[in-house]
């Protein structure tokens, strides 16, 4: 998903900002305006050039963070990501996978927050792990340890057996505007 987004917005900046240019040399007159006029399509090109050759734009998940943040690209995140008061990640254009089957939790409810504006969001737990954990999609399919939803405004809510009593469990909410969701347990 973040090579077909990143091409996708990368090449529409190189088209718009081609197109200025182009206009800008064949309708050149010397003042200040049209030199902005012939530096800002260069910019959108450069930007666009960036951005398909960069994994994210406009925000960086570094070691172990309790908040990440981005605009594009996607986000690949394990146990290391989490801090001991969970972890919120955010993309507006991407993909989120967070992989926690190596992960050993905290004698608490930890909490997870998930969210795309764009992009599909893959999270994988522990076998034992007790998820109390609702998803939903504007447009796209949730799929939270077998319950199932689909279509336009989609929400599910999952709690394990046991998730009240349990001392280690996880909190999950996850979202996206147009995307599928799928939480899924290890098999080990």
């Amino acid at each position: 998903m973040r090579l077909r987004w990143n091409l996708l917005f990368g090449l529409i900046l190189i088209l718009v900002g081609g197109f200025f240019l182009f206009d800008g040399i064949f309708h050149w007159r010397v003042d200040f305006g049209d030199f902005l006029g012939f530096l800002w399509p260069v910019v959108l090109i450069f930007l666009g050039i960036y951005l398909l050759l960069q994994r994210s734009l406009w925000g960086r998940c570094w070691g172990s963070a309790e908040s990440c943040t981005r605009a594009f690209g996607d986000m690949k995140l394990d146990a290391a990501a989490l801090d001991a008061k969970g972890l919120n990640a955010e993309i507006g254009v991407g993909d989120i996978l967070l992989d926690l089957t190596k992960s050993t939790l905290p004698e608490k409810e930890l909490r997870i927050l998930l969210h795309t504006g764009v992009g599909d969001i893959k999270m994988i737990v522990p076998p034992d792990t007790p998820v109390s954990a609702r998803g939903s999609t504007g447009i796209g399919s949730v799929d939270i340890l077998g319950k199932t939803s689909g279509g336009m405004g989609s929400t599910v809510f999952f709690e394990s057996e046991h998730y009240r009593d349990a001392r280690r469990k996880l909190s999950v909410e996850i979202k996206t505007g147009i995307g599928d969701i799928h939480l899924a347990r290890s098999e080990t």
